[in-house]
This record gives C-alpha cells, structure tokens and sequence, in this order.
C-alpha cells in the first residue's frame, strides 16, 4: 500500500509538473499574443499616418493639378483671343485686297489663265531643249562613227 501511495504520489508530481511545464507555455503564448498584438497596434497606428500623409499629399496634388489646368485654361483662353484677332485682321486685309482688285472669282480665272499660258510655255521650253538634246546626242554619234569608219578604212 506504501508503494501504491508512492506511486500516487509520484504519478501526482509528473502530472502537476507537466501542468507547470504547460501553464509556463501558456504563458509564453500568452506573452507572445500581447507581444503581437503591440505589434500590430504599432503597425495599425504607421499605416494610419502613411494613409494620412497619403490624403494629404492627394489633397495637396488635387489642389495644384486644378490650379495648373485653371492656369493652362486662361493661356489658351488668351491664345485662342490672339489667335482669333490675327485672323480676323488677316482677313480683312485679304478682303480688302481682293475687293480693290475687282472680285475674287474674277481675279482667280485672270490668275488661272496667266498659269496656264506660263505652263504652255515651260512645255514649249522643254520641248525644245529636249529636241537639243537628242540631236546633239546624235550627232555625236554620228561623228563618232564617221571617225571610226575613217580609222578602220585607213588601218
């Protein structure tokens, strides 16, 4: 019986040895878990401030995109109203050159027919040129080959 007891009592020891060995796991885990959790509050709390600075710097971008497009905006506001003056002033000059010299479907055939006879004789030009040309190429061929005949009879 003593040594039924001994046993009990040994046998009791290991188990509330592996209760210790387990609650000083549980520990640890417990430690690790709040470890952790710091962690991921300390990381919850940079991404805050990233998504913070983030909003800000959007804000910030929005607010100068929209300045520099209201700014490009009135340039080319400024530059169509140039752009329209100029042309307008061109075209009353225009208007006002066409109208001194009679009408402008009048000066347009005057103008045609000036091209037309100014292409006719270009043509004429090149035709005679071209009719040059071709007889002064062959009457060289033609001297040439007089020249040879001549050398051939006398050799």
């Amino acid at each position: 019986m003593d040594i039924a007891v001994d046993l009990m009592k040994d046998n009791i020891n290991s188990i509330q040895d592996e209760i210790e060995k387990e609650l000083k796991k549980i520990e640890i885990k417990q430690q690790e878990i709040i470890s952790y959790e710091q962690e991921l509050s300390l990381m919850q709390s940079q991404l805050d401030t990233f998504h913070y600075s983030l909003t800000t710097s959007r804000d910030i971008l929005l607010r100068d995109m929209t300045g520099m497009r209201e700014g490009s905006l009135a340039e080319n506001e400024m530059t169509i109203k140039l752009n329209k003056k100029r042309y307008h002033v061109q075209r009353h000059r225009l208007l006002k050159y066409y109208n001194k010299n009679n009408s402008v479907s009048g000066n347009i055939e005057i103008r045609l027919f000036e091209l037309e006879k100014k292409i006719k004789a270009v043509w004429r030009r090149d035709e005679i040129w071209a009719g040059i040309r071709d007889w002064g190429f062959l009457s060289i061929l033609l001297f040439l080959l007089i020249i040879a005949t001549f050398l051939a009879w006398k050799s």
